[in-house]
């Protein structure tokens, strides 16, 4: 499987600059696999400091989430959302 790094270096500026502002970044500089590392890096160190404040059941549901992503993916979008949000209840 792919880094986020490796996947975010294929696309062009113009992607990276809509990730990073639906991220809440400022927009990437310099050259499209530069700003790919660096958003990449900005992602990962975001969804660790996520990952260490939500409560652990939450933390429980979406490892459990990954472990059967076959399942999960078979939901409509709805049921997802709330399997997800109760999670954080």
């Amino acid at each position: 499987m792919r880094t986020l790094a490796q996947s975010l270096q294929d696309h062009d500026r113009g992607y990276l600059r809509i990730v990073a502002e639906l991220w809440g970044f400022d927009q990437p500089t310099g050259a499209a696999p530069a700003a790919a590392r660096l958003l990449s890096e900005a992602m990962l160190a975001q969804a660790s400091e996520i990952s260490t404040t939500i409560p652990a059941s939450a933390n429980l549901a979406s490892t459990s989430a990954q472990l059967k992503p076959r399942a999960l993916s078979l939901l409509p979008f709805s049921a997802k959302a709330r399997f997800l949000l109760a999670s954080f209840l």
